[in-house]
């Protein structure tokens, strides 16, 4: 395999698995995928069957353990021996997947580092000596950690600036730019040192990263890890406080929070940054100054 870069193909994503009729037409469709990557020209593939295959929307044969071993097998057949595997919800495995599978996928959604380890921990005691793939997590990238520990891999979702409405597929100032800097750091990359205070940034009020009115205000920071808690302040009143990363306003789950419609009125929205040894850092944004 060409290893400068590596595709993971997914054939089924929960939002269209509606447009297919029934089990048949799921196998066809990984019998037609797996031959239309045989006859192309990259051999630096990997084929997902199904994106967190346990959701209730898929078919059973996508959902159950035997059903979803048995499109492996296919797709391992058709494909002409691509490595083949399939990803359950954040922070669950099931063994026989695992075991049939040529790599062993997961998501670490909703974890907290203690839960990933553990997961990554249950496979291991497999003794599988297969790959561990994580291609689906958040944007805390305080998870990189366990990732770097365990010799597994991580994979960053930040759907709140690439899935998210408005999307921005640009490197951004604060998240995408940390999660680069631990990257390298963690491989052993000499980057240049980000100064202490850049090292917090108040992201959700770049111009473009308005939708219907709505923003969605969070502090991005190149260690998570170091803070403690979080208050967010509007025009000096304290509004939320959050404890745990990514350090979103409204926080619902790691990848998810609520929206804020700010008021013409409105003047000053602000984060008070707790960390653990004490500190405290405060970034704000000034409304008539940002003249958004």
């Amino acid at each position: 395999m060409n290893w400068e870069w590596l595709s993971i193909v997914s054939f089924f994503y929960q939002g269209q698995i509606k447009r297919l009729e029934d089990e048949t037409a799921v196998k066809n469709a990984v019998k037609a995928a797996s031959q239309f990557l045989r006859d192309i020209e990259y051999d630096n593939i990997l084929i997902e069957i199904a994106n967190e295959y346990n959701a209730s929307v898929y078919f059973p044969i996508l959902r159950e353990p035997e059903g979803m071993t048995s499109l492996i097998k296919l797709a391992r057949q058709e494909s002409g021996g691509i490595p083949v595997s399939s990803s359950k919800t954040g922070g669950t495995i099931d063994k026989k997947v695992a075991e049939e599978s040529d790599y062993i996928l997961i998501h670490g959604n909703q974890c907290s580092r203690q839960d990933y380890y553990k997961l990554v921990r249950k496979i291991k005691n497999w003794n599988l000596d297969k790959p561990i793939v994580c291609n689906e997590d958040s944007h805390k990238i305080n998870q990189l950690k366990v990732a770097f520990n365990s010799y597994t891999s991580w994979g960053y979702y930040n759907n709140m600036t690439k899935q998210e409405p408005p999307a921005d597929w640009r490197i951004t100032r604060g998240e995408d730019r940390f999660f680069a800097q631990r990257m390298a750091l963690g491989l052993g990359i000499e980057v240049p040192a980000i100064p202490f205070e850049e090292q917090f940034y108040l992201q959700g009020f770049e111009p473009e990263k308005k939708y219907e009115g709505k923003r969605w205000p969070r502090v991005a920071s190149l260690y998570p890890e170091k803070i403690d808690y979080v208050d967010f302040y509007l025009d000096g009143d304290l509004i939320y406080t959050v404890y745990d990363p990514p350090h979103t306003l409204y926080y619902q789950k790691t990848w998810k929070q609520e929206e804020i419609k700010f008021k013409p009125e409105n003047e000053e929205f602000k984060a008070v940054i707790h960390l653990r040894n004490g500190g405290i850092i405060e970034k704000s944004i000034n409304f008539k100054e940002l003249k958004f």
